[in-house]
């Protein structure tokens, strides 16, 4: 597949200036994550196609607002979607099983540089497939974290590492609104992704909450999206205690928001999640359905503890997780390939 004749595009590359804005070529995976790398001002066009996310790539506003500059392809185009007057500058793909596949292609054909983003763990695959995926190598390659960087086998030297960014003037304690005990989990079709998201882990863990619990996610017959970012902030500032129980997630983007909010989380101590919470510094780590059940006692029992861990979580976020900073580093790599 034809992008530009690659002569056009060298021609591009080497005239550009460096203020210029990039055109970004992707697909959706992420809205959120797409939505605050769009801060980055460059142009951004979602190829579609039927492996990526959703119906075909369908952006989903109730996660994150379409940016003015995150621009849907026409879907019903195939192959020739890609606008003939459009000058791609860079191909940008997330997940290699399935947008690296697509992209990729059309990286080598017109001579565009790549990158790759990995947001997922390396679990139920054989040695044999982690080591193919390994040979699937894009011009630059970038991971979520430290520790899914060296889960998958890659070194310092040949990627990076950009750990997510939360909007902490959006995401952040709100002292008009009270808050309970009632414990609050965000999970998108929960029950269907048991494996990787720890329902019948949670099922276990609250079995005798009395207090009742509160969960927002996509989930048939368990719950539903909060309607906008507006309304998911409101619930993270109405509960006291957010619960995370993902077993194969580098790190949740909700459990980053939660502590932005303030929340007091309580959360599986797998995979990066320990780099970043502290257990009864900025949170509690749990390993069993028991030990959550009992964290979430001893905080409906220990509100000033409560309280304090949620305003260290928060801490932590402005720390470390700004989107300042996430921006930033983003924009250094896409610099790089100017």
């Amino acid at each position: 597949m034809q992008v530009k004749d690659q002569v056009i595009a060298h021609l591009r590359r080497a005239t550009r200036e460096p203020t210029d804005k990039l055109n970004i070529l992707t697909g959706i995976a992420h809205e959120r994550y797409e939505s605050y790398l769009s801060k980055t001002g460059h142009n951004f066009y979602a190829y579609r196609h039927p492996t990526f996310k959703g119906d075909a790539g369908s952006w989903n506003e109730q996660y994150a607002p379409i940016p003015k500059n995150y621009f849907l392809l026409n879907k019903n185009l195939g192959e020739h979607q890609i606008p003939v007057d459009l000058n791609i500058d860079l191909i940008f793909s997330q997940h290699k099983y399935s947008q690296f596949q697509v992209l990729e292609p059309i990286s080598a054909a017109n001579g565009l540089p790549h990158i790759h983003l990995e947001h997922t763990w390396p679990v139920n695959f054989t040695q044999h497939q982690i080591n193919d995926w390994l040979k699937m190598r894009a011009h630059v390659n970038v991971f979520i974290s430290d520790r899914s960087r060296e889960a998958w086998g890659w070194k310092p030297e040949d990627s990076h590492v950009i750990y997510h960014g939360v909007d902490t003037q959006l995401f952040k304690p709100n002292p008009k609104i009270d808050r309970d005990m009632k414990p609050l989990s965000v999970v998108n079709d929960w029950k269907n992704r048991d494996i990787p998201c720890g329902f019948s882990f949670w099922q276990e863990a609250v079995a005798d909450i009395e207090s009742g619990m509160k969960v927002l996610g996509d989930t048939p017959c368990i719950s539903v999206a909060a309607n906008n970012i507006q309304e998911l902030i409101e619930w993270y500032n109405k509960s006291y205690i957010f619960l995370n129980t993902s077993l194969q997630s580098p790190f949740p983007y909700s459990l980053y928001e939660a502590m932005a909010c303030g929340c007091c989380c309580i959360t599986t101590a797998t995979c990066a999640i320990p780099d970043v919470i502290k257990h009864k510094q900025n949170g509690l780590l749990i390993n069993t359905p028991q030990e959550m059940n009992a964290a979430i006692k001893q905080c409906q029992n220990d509100k000033s503890m409560c309280k304090e861990l949620g305003r260290a979580a928060r801490k932590t976020i402005l720390d470390h997780f700004t989107l300042d900073k996430f921006v930033d580093n983003w924009r250094k790599v896409f610099n790089s390939l100017k």
